[in-house]
């Protein structure tokens, strides 16, 4: 059906579903973070005050 096998069901679009675990998303989200922070003088303290501002627990260490 559908005016051309591109164009099954008479539509011109597809549906398509990709499935990430997880942990996949937990490590694709890390990934995006970085990239995000990469670089940024100010990344340490971004990241703290990201997780405070969505309630994410943290626990800052400091060795000199």
């Amino acid at each position: 059906m559908g005016a051309s096998l591109e164009a099954a069901w008479g539509a011109d679009d597809n549906e398509t579903t990709l499935h990430l675990s997880g942990e996949a998303v937990a490590r694709l989200a890390l990934v995006r973070l970085c990239e995000q922070l990469q670089g940024q003088p100010d990344g340490l303290e971004r990241l703290a005050a990201l997780c405070e501002q969505h309630g994410i627990e943290t626990a800052l260490a400091c060795w000199t």
